[in-house]
């Protein structure tokens, strides 16, 4: 609309920019001020007018994020002295961009709907949800590092080799983006390069390449609003990395010639099985020498459970079929038969019970694992037990999944060799690969759990399990192995003869009908 000519005057300095008077605007003289979170702001007027709206930007400081006391400053004068600039008539409104640097700052207190309920605070992620395959982001990474290296000395001109990362991911892209979700998709830069191929294709490449620049902690922190914690729960300290170097320089399948128990052990899954093959020898010396994937073939989406059921008890017949075609062997030549194998029976039950009953029971046991509800029995030794299930005609052994996990990262975390290069008791580790990555998927499954304690005041330590990551079956295999090499008389401490608890039944010995001793016994109830 036309309005008549008025006098103005547009004032712009140093902290202060002041409108003009354009008659019908409703910006019409209005302030905009700046001012330092350590200036005078208190009682802060300019031409009788007091603020309306604040907002505050990045208020944390290097002295603020490492120093509680002068946090608890900060968070005082944002809500005294800001919050009272509205004088005693009116309130005054705040807004909040900032970054979390840490758990413990005046950021992380302001977006906290807990602690500070009026501010309604809304933290921002770049990655809503990790990738279900972060090994594969991890090799991506490391190629991405190697090809930084590969770059001229200005910085720029690339070697013909030096996008190898990139291809890869391209190669393997629906793979990598698998179970991934970012909070903006546009959010890469689509810079052509000389070659005709873009910088970067997605967000989630954008987002791991600032992993492998700065590192997870700093992209946590300053992409994704979530800092590490600095005094949060104390863990383990393993790693994928870590598991990954514990190998023994021996090959694939071939046991130490003094081996006293082969077991076995394979978590049970809708579409896949996970299986671990371990060699034991005294004082609990562990080698982990064949591991893989059992297929279950034919089950769709929506299945019903019985056609679930069915396919799980034929994998599990082709499973121990490959297992008695392929014998291991220790290093003389000899064979050496299967101690124990513990089937996962926790959640496809009937396909296990049948699948043992069928098989005529031994080595092949029925287990199922119990948290943090399982109390340790005398019976047959700690952390497991065994019972016998009378309308399944089968015995079921009940793990302690807790303390057996624990057990797997402690034999992991023990240094495989003593300073004369020989095996330390109680160390678990791998054979020694012709591929120098053919153990990272195995090592991000044992890793993908890790045991926290975590200190409360005035509710002292809670010990529990936190699930890193969803894709843990082979830490559940390997822990059931270590339990049945358990059962066979493996211990940490030495023996003269180990005797073992669950002992091969004579020939003669009808194997279905035999209880954990292997005595015969009769069923006297049906």
């Amino acid at each position: 609309e036309q309005y008549d000519a008025a006098p103005s005057r547009f004032t712009w300095c140093g902290n202060e920019l002041i409108l003009p008077n354009v008659p019908g605007s409703p910006a019409a003289c209005g302030i905009i001020a700046t001012r330092g979170l350590d200036s005078a702001v208190r009682g802060l007027n300019k031409k009788n007018q007091r603020p309306q709206v604040v907002g505050i930007d990045d208020p944390d400081t290097e002295e603020t994020v490492n120093n509680v006391v002068q946090a608890n400053k900060l968070e005082a004068r944002i809500d005294r002295g800001i919050g009272g600039l509205g004088g005693q008539q009116r309130g005054v409104a705040r807004i909040m961009l900032t970054t979390l640097q840490s758990r413990d700052c005046a950021s992380a207190w302001f977006t906290d709907p807990e602690r500070k309920p009026s501010w309604k605070g809304r933290r921002f992620k770049f990655l809503l949800n990790r990738p279900e395959n972060i090994a594969l982001w991890e090799e991506y990474m490391q190629q991405r590092q190697e090809d930084q290296r590969r770059k001229g000395e200005d910085g720029k001109a690339l070697d013909p080799n030096a996008r190898r990362a990139h291809q890869f991911y391209l190669d393997h892209r629906a793979e990598m983006d698998r179970g991934a979700k970012v909070a903006n998709e546009h959010r890469f830069n689509g810079q052509v390069l000389p070659d005709g191929t873009q910088l970067e294709v997605s967000a989630l490449q954008r987002y791991f390449n600032e992993v492998a620049r700065i590192g997870w902690e700093a992209v946590a922190t300053e992409y994704d609003n979530d800092p590490p914690e600095q005094s949060g729960p104390q863990t383990d300290g393993i790693s994928a990395a870590l598991v990954m170097s514990r190998v023994n320089g021996r090959e694939q399948r071939i046991l130490p010639r003094d081996t006293i128990a082969l077991t076995a052990a394979i978590d049970i899954g809708k579409y896949y099985c996970h299986w671990v093959v371990t060699a034991w020898r005294e004082q609990a010396i562990g080698c982990v020498v064949d591991y893989g994937i059992a297929e279950v073939v034919g089950v769709a989406k929506n299945a019903a459970v019985e056609t679930v059921e069915r396919a799980i008890y034929r994998a599990l017949l082709d499973w121990r079929h490959q297992r008695l075609q392929e014998p291991y062997y220790d290093d003389l030549g000899e064979i050496r038969e299967m101690d124990a194998v513990l089937v996962d029976s926790g959640d496809y039950r009937d396909a296990v019970y049948s699948f043992i009953r069928d098989v005529g029971g031994k080595p092949f046991l029925a287990s199922k694992g119990i948290g943090s509800t399982f109390r340790e029995h005398a019976e047959g030794g700690s952390f497991w037990n065994v019972a016998h299930q009378p309308d399944h005609g089968i015995y079921l052994y009940t793990l302690g999944s807790d303390h057996w996990k624990r057990w797997v990262h402690e034999r992991f975390l023990t240094p495989t060799f003593d300073d004369d290069h020989r095996e330390r008791p109680g160390s678990l580790s791998l054979w020694t690969p012709t591929e120098p990555r053919k153990h990272q998927s195995y090592a991000h499954h044992i890793v993908a759990e890790e045991w926290r304690e975590d200190f409360k005041e005035g509710r002292g330590v809670k010990k529990y399990w936190h699930k890193v990551n969803a894709n843990n079956h082979w830490l559940d295999a390997t822990y059931m192995a270590c339990a049945a090499a358990n059962m066979c008389g493996v211990t940490l401490m030495p023996s003269a003869s180990p005797q073992p608890l669950i002992p091969k039944p004579s020939p003669a010995t009808v194997e279905r009908f035999v209880n954990p001793t292997g005595l015969p016994y009769l069923l006297t109830e049906r």
